[in-house]
C-alpha cells in the first residue's frame, strides 16, 4: 500500500510539471497566430526606439522603456532581426516565468494542489494577450513570478549562491521597472518580503550570538549596488541624457513613459470604469483588443467576490497570516486606485498589478480552503467549486481569443507592412531591394506625386529597414525619401530626423 502510494506520489510529481509546457505551447500557439499582424506601437517600442538606442540615443520622453530596448538590442546583435525573434524571446522569458510560478506554488500547496492555480493563471485571457505582442506591455506579470521567486528562495547564509541570488532578484527587479514603469507596484512587495527575511536572519544571528560585524551593511550594499548597476549603467550608454531622464516638451522621461499622476477626479473616475471595463466587461482602452477578458460574462465574478470574502474571513480569523492578508487586502484596494492616477489614457495596461495582487489573494484563498480542517467539508467543496468557475471561464475564453488574434488590430501599421501577405513578408522586400540598388521610400496621392505619408510617417519602416541590415550583417545602399523643405530626394538617416517627415 505504501509503494502504492508512493508511485501516486511520484506520478503527480511529473505530472505537475507538464502543466507549465503545456502553458507555454498555448502561448507559443498564440503567438504563433498573433504572426500576421503588427502594430504601430509594436514596432516603435520593439524595432524603432531599439534602433534609436542602438546609435546611442531615445527618440523622445516618452519612448524611455529602456530596460527593454537594452534586452532586445542585445538579442538582434546576438541572433540576428526579424519580426519574430522579439517573440520568441519573450517566450523564453514566459517559459522561465510560468516554470519559477510553479515552483512557488508547489513549494506552499505541494503538486496535488498546485496545480489548480497555475493552470488558471497561466491561462489568464490578459496575460495570453499581451504576451502575444512584440512589445512590453504586461511584461510585469513575466518578471514578477521571477522576483518572487527569488527573494522567497534567499536563505541569507553568507555563501556564493545566496549571494548571486540576491544580485540576480534585484538586477531583474531594476530592468523590470525600466522595461516598464508599472513594475513600481511590485517592489514594495519584493520589499517587504526581502526585509522579513533579512530581519528573521538578524534575529537568528543574535539568539545565536554568531553575529559578524558588517554583515548586514554587506549585504545592504551589495543589494543597493546590484539595484542600481542597471540604473547606472543604462543611463551612462545613452548620449541625449537630459532627454532620456526629462523631455520638457511631452512631460515625461525614464520611469514614466507617457504616464504620469493626475489628480483629475474626471479622469480618476474615467480611468477606474475603464479598467474595471477591461477587466469585466469588453475590452474598452488602448492597446487591449480580446474577445473574452479577464472575468467576462457574469459568472466569473462570483469567485471573485468569494475570493475577496474569504480573505476578510481568515484575515479576521488567522492571526499568524492576518498582518500579510491585511496588507494585500489593502495593496489591492489602493493599487485600484493608484493605477487609475496614472495619467488620461487608463485601462488594464497600466493596471496589471492589480489583476497580479487578485491572484494572490487568489492563491490565498485556495490555500486556506485546502488547509482548514475546520470549515465544514460541503462549504469547503462548495467555496472550491465557485473558485473553480474561472477555470472553467478561462478554458472557454481561449479559443474565442485564439480566432480573435486573427482579425485585423484597430491599431496595425497600415502603410509599410501590409504590402505583402504577412509583416516580415513586406519587410523582406524593402529589405531585398535595398540589398540591391537604393530604397526610395516615397509616400504618393492619387495622382501619383510626392505626398506626406500618414500617421507614423517613415519613423516605423525605415529604423526595421536599416535594423535589418546593421542586425543581419548585410550590406545595403542608401534609403531615400522625398524632402518637402528642399523639394528633391534625400538620403534618410537618423541624425536628420524631424517632426515633418
Amino acid at each position: 500500500m505504501r509503494i502504492l502510494r508512493k508511485n501516486k506520489g511520484d506520478i503527480s510529481k511529473k505530472l505537475y510539471w507538464l502543466i507549465p509546457i503545456f502553458l507555454v505551447l498555448v502561448q507559443l500557439i498564440y503567438i504563433n497566430q498573433s504572426l500576421i499582424h503588427i502594430r504601430q506601437e509594436e514596432l516603435t517600442e520593439s524595432v524603432s526606439n531599439v534602433y534609436w538606442l542602438q546609435k546611442g540615443n531615445v527618440c523622445s520622453g516618452i519612448t524611455t522603456n529602456i530596460g527593454w530596448y537594452y534586452q532586445l538590442m542585445f538579442v538582434y546583435n546576438i541572433f540576428g532581426f526579424n519580426l519574430a525573434v522579439i517573440k520568441i524571446y519573450k517566450l523564453f522569458l514566459i517559459a522561465i516565468s510560468l516554470f519559477c510560478l510553479a515552483a512557488i506554488l508547489k513549494k506552499y500547496l505541494g503538486e496535488r494542489a498546485a496545480w489548480f492555480p497555475l493552470l488558471i493563471i497561466g491561462l489568464s485571457p490578459t496575460l495570453l494577450y499581451f504576451n502575444s505582442l512584440s512589445i512590453h506591455f504586461g511584461m510585469d506579470l513575466v518578471y514578477f513570478p521571477i522576483c518572487l521567486y527569488l527573494v522567497l528562495r534567499l536563505k541569507f547564509n553568507n555563501q556564493p549562491f545566496d549571494y548571486f541570488k540576491q544580485v540576480l532578484l534585484w538586477l531583474i527587479a531594476m530592468i523590470a521597472w525600466m522595461s516598464y514603469p508599472t513594475f513600481l507596484s511590485y517592489l514594495p512587495i519584493l520589499l517587504f518580503l526581502f526585509v522579513e527575511k533579512l530581519c528573521l536572519f538578524i534575529y537568528r544571528q543574535q539568539k545565536a550570538k554568531a553575529g559578524k560585524k558588517g554583515i548586514i551593511l554587506r549585504l545592504v550594499l551589495v543589494n543597493l549596488i546590484a539595484f542600481l548597476t542597471p540604473l547606472i549603467l543604462g543611463i551612462l550608454f545613452v548620449k541625449n541624457k537630459s532627454m532620456l531622464l526629462y523631455d520638457p516638451r511631452n512631460n515625461s522621461g525614464l520611469f514614466r513613459g507617457n504616464g504620469g499622476v493626475n489628480l483629475d477626479l474626471s479622469i480618476i473616475w474615467d480611468n477606474l470604469l475603464t479598467t474595471l471595463k477591461d477587466l469585466f466587461y469588453l475590452p474598452s482602452s488602448y492597446y487591449f483588443e480580446l474577445a473574452e477578458v479577464e472575468f467576462s460574462s457574469i459568472y466569473p465574478i462570483i469567485p471573485v467576490i468569494a475570493v475577496l470574502l474569504i480573505c476578510g474571513y481568515f484575515f479576521l480569523k488567522k492571526k499568524n497570516t492576518s498582518l500579510i492578508l491585511g496588507l494585500l487586502l489593502i495593496y489591492f484596494f489602493t493599487n485600484i486606485i493608484f493605477t487609475s492616477l496614472t495619467g488620461t489614457i487608463g485601462g488594464i495596461r497600466r493596471a496589471t498589478s492589480v489583476l497580479a495582487i487578485f491572484y494572490i489573494l487568489f492563491v490565498f484563498s485556495f490555500c486556506y480552503l485546502v488547509a482548514e480542517k475546520k470549515i465544514n467539508k460541503h462549504l469547503k467543496f462548495t467555496l472550491i467549486g465557485i473558485l473553480s468557475l474561472l477555470l472553467v471561464h478561462h478554458l472557454l475564453a481561449l479559443p474565442a481569443n485564439f480566432q480573435y488574434l486573427k482579425q485585423p488590430s484597430n491599431y496595425r501599421e497600415g502603410a509599410w507592412f501590409y504590402t505583402d501577405k504577412t509583416p516580415q513578408k513586406s519587410l523582406n522586400n524593402f529589405i531585398a531591394q535595398v540589398h540591391k540598388e537604393d530604397l526610395s521610400l516615397i509616400c504618393a496621392d492619387e495622382k501619383g506625386k510626392p505626398a506626406k505619408c500618414q500617421r507614423f510617417g517613415y519613423n516605423l519602416i525605415y529604423p526595421a529597414v536599416a535594423g535589418s541590415c546593421l542586425w543581419n550583417n548585410l550590406y545595403c545602399h542608401q534609403v531615400k525619401i522625398y524632402d518637402f523643405n528642399k523639394n528633391q530626394i534625400v538620403p534618410l538617416s537618423l541624425d536628420c530626423w524631424r517632426d515633418d517627415l
